[in-house]
């Protein structure tokens, strides 16, 4: 028993040690204690039960000497300390008792399909962010799934073994692969893009992804396509996107006028003059593009029902920095339609953020359906 102690407040010793900000110590645990200990949420709780059993064997000790004065000063201890537990008592129950809110009910028809989540990077991995793990935890906690990643009692949680799975792996069916976005949300055109690990740029390429507007996590799973996540109901919108482009859909526009017809659609009020939609409002990489508007009116051929530009602007003050191209839009009968136009970000252009922003005419009918941006070379 006294080796088990031993074991425990061994563990609990923290292997990483700083002062000022400055790293003193630090060692990386055993490879095997990786799969051991993940259920555990720190390491410094190992040493609650050799602390307990510390405290028992004190006060036994004590207790045996029947000193009155002793006795008399350790009761009044417990009684204090029972009084002072009594508020925080009182918020437990409270919290225990109130009926959780969280049960996920958007998840509900996607888990059918899905026995492991899988989150990348790992947690405590480069860029990761602690609510997309708290989120991932929970969903796989709520429906019983297994997760790659979690709370780790230690620092070093392994991360060249995770990221070898996902750089290299191969895509396993039934498994739901998620990120909160990182270098990743404006793939393939930021200026700081990191290489796409292999596992989600095979998922993106195929159609596989969408965007959750809730969280705004990419979740992508094997041999789905768009239709698939548009059935699973409003709150997922797919990402059509490949290694040269991608397409923008009203979740990720701004809008003042505009009024939402679905998910990928917004429409423009007819008395009304102003914004109809704008995006993506992202940094780009030097290079030559191609956009193109993709909408549709039910207003005649001849009748100007809206305009458009393509510019780069400050995003902090909203100062328009650079403006690229700009055009008209006419009726369309309700059919579909496109135009397009080409621009090129150089290097001084990189720090500015490009956009694409639709203004509809005041007593005409004009629908966005998405727009694309094509990396030309």
């Amino acid at each position: 028993f006294l080796l088990f102690l031993l074991s425990l407040s061994l563990y609990a010793i923290t292997n990483i040690v700083d002062f000022n900000g400055a790293p003193l110590i630090r060692f990386d645990t055993p490879l095997f204690l990786d799969s051991i200990l993940r259920p555990f949420r720190v390491g410094p709780r190992f040493f609650w039960m050799v602390g307990y059993f510390v405290l028992f064997i004190t006060l036994a000790t004590y207790l045996k000497q029947k000193n009155w004065i002793v006795i008399s000063i350790l009761s009044i201890g417990l009684i204090v300390q029972l009084v002072d537990l009594q508020p925080i008592n009182k918020q437990l129950r409270s919290v225990i008792q109130k009926k959780s809110e969280k049960n996920y009910p958007q998840y509900t028809n996607l888990m059918q399909h899905v026995d492991k989540l899988v989150g990348y990077p790992a947690l405590d991995c480069e860029r990761f962010t602690l609510p997309f793990y708290t989120h991932l935890e929970l969903v796989a906690g709520y429906y019983s799934k297994a997760l790659n990643s979690g709370s780790q009692a230690r620092f070093n949680p392994n991360c060249d073994k995770h990221h070898q799975k996902i750089l290299h792996g191969e895509v396993q069916s039934r498994h739901l692969y998620t990120t909160d976005g990182g270098g990743y949300g404006n793939y393939p055109f930021d200026t700081n893009i990191q290489k796409l690990p292999k596992v989600y740029q095979e998922l993106y390429d195929s159609g596989s992804c969408a965007i959750k507007s809730d969280t705004m996590f990419f979740l992508c799973l094997k041999d789905t396509n768009p239709n698939f996540w548009l059935d699973l109901g409003p709150s997922y919108y797919p990402v059509i996107n490949s290694r040269k482009s991608r397409n923008y859909y009203i979740l990720e526009m701004h809008k003042q006028v505009g009024e939402n017809i679905n998910r990928l659609r917004v429409g423009s009020k007819t008395d009304k003059y102003g914004l109809l939609a704008g995006a993506p409002y992202y940094q780009f990489a030097k290079g030559k593009y191609e956009m193109t508007i993709h909408y549709s009116s039910e207003n005649s051929n001849n009748e100007t029902v809206g305009k458009w530009t393509s510019d780069l602007w400050e995003t902090n003050n909203y100062v328009l920095k650079k403006p690229f191209n700009k055009g008209v839009f006419k009726g369309s009968l309700g059919k579909p339609e496109s135009l397009s136009s080409q621009f090129e970000i150089m290097s001084d252009d990189e720090k500015y953020h490009f956009a694409i922003n639709v203004f509809n005419e005041k007593g005409t009918q004009l629908t966005i359906h998405h727009f694309t941006v094509t990396k030309l070379d």
